[in-house]
């Protein structure tokens, strides 16, 4: 007689959080980061679309264009300006394009040789995927580890696996410095460049306001801990 087949589902595969050093182990956390910074491209393509600004005079023109061929008195003219309206858009939208062409420049600059020598490189793997990864380097002077990139894939963001990584990078920072040692964003980190002017990027300071909170969080819990008292 066979052997009745399992009812249970198999086992998700493990997720787990390391330090990698080869190139090879590598290059899975840069295509992450460079998937990352391409990203932004479409949060910096909705700005600028949807902006105020913007809206404000496409409309205008597309008014100066209906009252040009007079589409109010007579609809043979509709054809034209409908012609015209989508050729205006088209380039509207291509001129966007071009403006945010920027993100997609940096993320292909991002290859080995973007790292430093002596930056480490976390990784998150979910069984052989990396999903999440973090890339600091030490400054001994100022005791502090400098986050020079930090991203979870986004279909894994939200279950608390970028502050996992926080986490380990400054238990590392500390076991390299000591335990007084800090963890701060570096000024340049990957993610800081804006194409744009400033009136553009209220999505990405209220991004970088977060990922300030959720390492404000870390630190005040780990250094809770190391008090002696329960982090709230």
């Amino acid at each position: 007689m066979a052997s009745a087949k399992s009812s249970h589902p198999p086992a998700p595969p493990p997720l787990s959080t390391s330090l990698v050093t080869s190139p090879q182990d590598r290059l899975p956390a840069l295509r992450l980061i460079a998937d990352g910074v391409a990203q932004q491209r479409q949060l910096a393509s909705r700005a600028l679309i949807f902006s105020p600004l913007t809206l404000t005079c496409y409309v205008g023109l597309l008014a100066v264009l209906a009252y040009h061929f007079d589409v109010q008195r007579t609809w043979a003219k509709w054809p034209q300006f409908v012609t015209t309206a989508a050729g205006i858009t088209v380039a509207a939208l291509t001129a966007v394009r071009w403006a945010c062409q920027g993100y997609i420049d940096a993320a292909e600059e991002l290859g080995p040789s973007w790292l430093a020598a002596d930056d480490q490189v976390l990784a998150t793997t979910f069984g052989d995927r990396c999903v999440g990864t973090l890339v600091m380097s030490f400054d001994r002077d100022q005791k502090l580890g400098r986050v020079k990139a930090w991203t979870v894939e986004r279909r894994y963001r939200g279950q608390g696996l970028g502050r996992d990584l926080l986490v380990q990078a400054l238990e590392i920072s500390r076991q390299q410095m000591g335990d007084t040692a800090g963890l701060m964003f570096d000024k340049s980190h990957v993610y800081s460049k804006r194409v744009l002017p400033s009136m553009f990027n209220t999505g990405f300071d209220a991004r970088e306001r977060q990922a300030w909170q959720v390492l404000t969080d870390v630190l005040e819990d780990a250094d809770a801990s190391t008090n002696g008292k329960k982090p709230i």
